[in-house]
């Protein structure tokens, strides 16, 4: 299947996704968000905040075929 993902910040030099951030990974069917970042090689116990078409997504999320992925570092500041 075949995801839409887009870095922000760090991560978009962290991430295997070329395309300044912004790009299609293929992942196998029934993967879950983890597996997408270890596709990416985004560290998994770096703190982030991941967006599945819109909405806030836990680790455990299972992919679907388009699904769109915005992964960010957490907001910080006041």
């Amino acid at each position: 299947m075949e995801v839409r993902v887009r870095l922000f910040a760090n991560f978009r030099e962290l991430g295997r996704l070329e395309g300044g951030g912004r790009g299609s990974v293929v992942i196998p069917d029934g993967s879950d968000v983890e597996r997408l970042l270890v596709e990416l090689g985004l560290p998994l116990d770096a703190p982030k905040v991941v967006l599945v078409n819109g909405r806030n997504a836990p680790l455990t999320l299972v992919l679907n075929d388009g699904d769109d992925v915005a992964i960010f570092p957490p907001v910080e500041g006041g």
